[in-house]
């Protein structure tokens, strides 16, 4: 990889995601609902951009690619740029079919260590032993790495310092503050609060309208797969944010960060 080469924006790396071949079958399976159901006729348009632009970026990158040798005859080099975008195709679908089978992020399988109720919560803890913020962030998150959760910092001007996700569409977001008693001892006060994605959650109203519109239709081979979908997505999402919260009240209440109040 060359020093100064230029790095893709968000739109050219899109096609290039294991999770973007999800989309575009989502895509295809609402164009052909919309065969049955006309207001879906608008995912055929959707459907032709992704692949379209699936296509476009495999071509661009065969174009650019670098080859030791090419045929002298314009035919067999374009069979080495066919072959090259054919592979810049495939290698996303390898990507997604070694995540779904092997529980790689961001489809790792989780420790089930039960749920909680994804709500807002404040958490005291007592410490004899004196610790900086940056260590114990840094313990915490190295606990909650353990159980195979997924855990994002907080920026240097975000309103929280770690963000435990656990999945795609859950997660939960905490803020720590201590207080010094003297003698190295520590209150260490924490808040946490559930996180959804906001692309989700507008993906789930979306899904819930069209089953509703469906369902007044009276298309119900429509609305089955619609409703199914919205009701899926919703409980996996707060499915996912249960889990984060169960799994950082076990971690908080190990002992290894201090006694819980």
């Amino acid at each position: 990889q060359l020093l100064y080469q230029r790095q893709p924006n968000m739109a050219g790396s899109l096609p290039l995601m294991p999770e973007w071949y999800l989309l575009v079958l989502t895509l295809a399976a609402a164009a052909v609902l919309g065969l049955l159901w006309r207001p879906l006729l608008m995912a055929w348009p959707l459907l032709a951009l992704a692949i379209g632009a699936t296509a476009l970026q495999a071509a661009v990158s065969a174009l650019h690619g670098t080859f030791a040798v090419l045929p002298a005859s314009r035919f067999g080099r374009m069979r080495h740029y066919a072959l090259t975008a054919w592979l810049h195709i495939l290698q996303p679908c390898a990507r997604l079919r070694g995540r779904l089978a092997h529980g790689l992020t961001p489809w790792r399988r989780r420790v089930d260590e039960g749920l909680a109720l994804p709500r807002p919560r404040r958490h005291r803890l007592w410490d004899e032993a004196w610790r900086g913020i940056d260590e114990r962030l840094r313990r915490l998150e190295a606990g909650l790495h353990q159980r195979t959760l997924t855990v994002v910092r907080g920026g240097d001007y975000d309103r929280w310092d770690l963000e435990v996700r656990g999945g795609m569409l859950g997660a939960v977001r905490l803020r720590l503050a201590v207080e010094e008693h003297g003698g190295g001892k520590q209150l260490v006060r924490l808040r946490s609060w559930p996180r959804l994605s906001l692309p989700v959650i507008a993906l789930n109203v979306l899904l819930a309208l069209l089953a509703i519109a469906a369902g007044s239709d009276g298309v119900w081979i429509v609305f089955v797969p619609l409703a199914a979908a919205a009701a899926g997505l919703t409980v996996r999402t707060v499915r996912e944010c249960m889990l984060a919260a169960a799994v950082l009240l076990r971690v908080l209440h190990s002992g290894e960060h201090g006694t819980p109040l």
